[in-house]
């Protein structure tokens, strides 16, 4: 018999919790919580695989709980649909950037709340078969992490080529080298200080980093010098936006 997915609800609301748990009851395995700081807890034992989050809650509101979540070690890679009657773009924005992956707005519509969980579960369970694939040996892991770290001087950016890591570095003049190793795995080991997370496929030294530059639509994008001194832009994903400031308030753009 095949594994029910699980899925954990929060919501302040308790004829939204009723309805959901309605919904999806025979479809997945639920725990619901009517605060943020219960559904954190909750989240701890229970490891959903998606979360459905109102945003606004007393005490902890949903975007605080998405932080706490996405802060997690164990529970990151969690799909969060916030549920929501704003539809405000600078909203949705906000929710994104905190890390969420998409929006169901209320009233709920059957249908929209099926077919978006079922297609986020489906993207988590493709990640986690990825990330199954990409797995390296500790004895191997080792020296590919000593290998990089002799050339972390000269490494420009980091980019995700999965199952392995591309690396361009200024000791290999117009070419980059693979290393199978993980951007997750590259990230615990060097901490920000050394090669700084900037997108789920990015990471960049930040003694390489000239600017960091809006777009259109206030998308975010670094510049650097690739191999040959050649400009390249490296994209900064949404929910890195504020760590990003943080790390670089000389080059964070007003």
């Amino acid at each position: 018999m095949k594994k029910k997915s699980k899925v954990l609800i929060i919501d302040d609301d308790i004829t939204n919790l009723s309805y959901l748990r309605e919904l999806l009851g025979k479809k997945y395995e639920l725990k619901c919580a009517s605060s943020g700081e219960e559904g954190l807890k909750t989240a701890e034992f229970f490891k959903p695989d998606l979360i459905l989050l109102d945003i606004m809650m007393p005490g902890i509101d949903g975007y605080e709980v998405c932080l706490s979540i996405r802060a997690h070690k164990e529970l990151a890679n969690i799909k969060i649909l916030f549920l929501s009657a704003k539809i405000q773009m600078g909203e949705k924005l906000r929710g994104y950037r905190v890390g969420g992956d998409d929006y169901i707005t209320k009233p709920f519509d059957d249908g929209e709340i099926l077919a978006k969980i079922k297609v986020f579960l489906r993207l988590k369970y493709e990640e986690e078969i990825i990330n199954a694939a990409d797995a390296v040996p500790e004895e191997n892991l080792l020296g590919i992490l000593y290998e990089i770290k002799k050339d972390l001087g000269n490494i420009i950016y980091v980019k995700s080529n999965s199952p392995y890591c591309r690396i361009f570095s200024k000791s290999i003049k117009g070419e980059s080298y693979k290393m199978r190793v993980t951007v997750q795995a590259l990230e615990d080991y060097f901490k920000e200080k050394d090669l700084l997370r900037v997108h789920r496929s990015y990471l960049v030294n930040p003694k390489k980093i000239f600017s960091v530059n809006k777009h259109k639509n206030n998308e975010l994008k670094m510049l650097v010098k690739d191999t040959v001194g050649e400009i390249a832009l490296i994209p900064i994903g949404r929910s890195f936006h504020d760590k990003i400031r943080v790390a670089l308030p000389h080059l964070y753009p007003a």
